[in-house]
């Protein structure tokens, strides 16, 4: 899968540009499908690599998420001097990115939020100070410690965050050590990511702007009703919420993708 950055210039709607946003330990590849889609609609999309990410998770040692922010916010500019109007499409943590523009940004057209949190499936955010506290102690997460490699669905995930053209030997007990290792999480990272949760949260009444929020219904990830708070929470007249009814988290690649774009594409042409 091609994990880096991309950029394509509109043909007949290149007025209207889309920042695509990728989440927590991700890269573009998260959402370099809606981008393509979009692309093919004419649309003009911009997908960046966020600072820390694009490696392995322990990359992300010591980056405060204030650099996320100032990265998406730049890359929001720079969309923005070339297009008319600007939608933010983000995916998970992309879209709590996605909504802290829109709460700040009056000229945004609109906004995409997929996947977004209220809180993570496995730590909710009531458990913040508790991450805070152990992280003194344990430095990361062991993410994929009880991962089963030998699913496809696995294999998929794990392909999906390493560059075109590598082989990974799923059946080598070497081979998943490493993958686990690799796949350790800092804990200062989580609590970052925590951190931007909550200023998020209380942001939302500031989102005036149209916002589309998507949600997988197989998404273990995060909280089952993030995306019917954050809609609740927004102060936007305009919004809607559609779920994707066999997708788990990572929605432009899961297995309602199509339709979700259509559902994307759709939202954007209609502002």
């Amino acid at each position: 899968m091609n994990t880096a950055p991309f950029d394509i210039e509109g043909t007949t709607r290149k007025d209207m540009g889309v920042l695509c946003l990728h989440g927590f330990t991700g890269n573009p590849a998260e959402m370099r499908p809606l981008g393509e889609a979009l692309a093919q609609q004419g649309f003009t999309v911009h997908g960046p690599l966020l600072p820390g990410h694009g490696g392995v998770p322990m990359d992300l040692q010591g980056i405060p998420w204030e650099r996320w922010s100032e990265a998406a916010a730049d890359a929001l500019r720079m969309l923005q001097r070339r297009c008319d109007r600007v939608v933010v499409a983000g995916l998970s943590m992309g879209g709590l990115l996605a909504l802290h523009l829109a709460a700040h940004d009056r000229d945004l057209a609109g906004v995409v939020s997929l996947s977004t949190p209220v809180g993570l499936a496995r730590l909710p955010l009531t458990r913040a100070r508790t991450l805070r506290m152990v992280k003194q102690f344990r430095p990361w997460y062991g993410a994929l410690d009880k991962a089963d490699f030998s699913t496809p669905q696995m294999q998929t995930y794990v392909m999906g965050k390493v560059p075109d053209g590598m082989t990974i030997d799923f059946a080598n007990p070497k081979t998943i050590a490493e993958l686990k290792r690799a796949g350790r999480v800092p804990l200062s990272a989580l609590d970052e990511l925590l951190q931007l949760n909550q200023l998020v949260m209380r942001e939302l009444p500031m989102v005036r702007i149209p916002v589309l929020f998507m949600q997988g219904a197989r998404d273990d990830v995060i909280s089952p009703d993030s995306a019917v708070k954050l809609m609740a929470g927004v102060g936007s007249v305009n919004k809607m919420l559609k779920r994707a009814p066999n997708s788990g988290h990572g929605l432009p690649t899961e297995p309602d993708a199509f339709e979700t774009c259509a559902t994307v594409s759709d939202f954007i042409s209609g502002l």
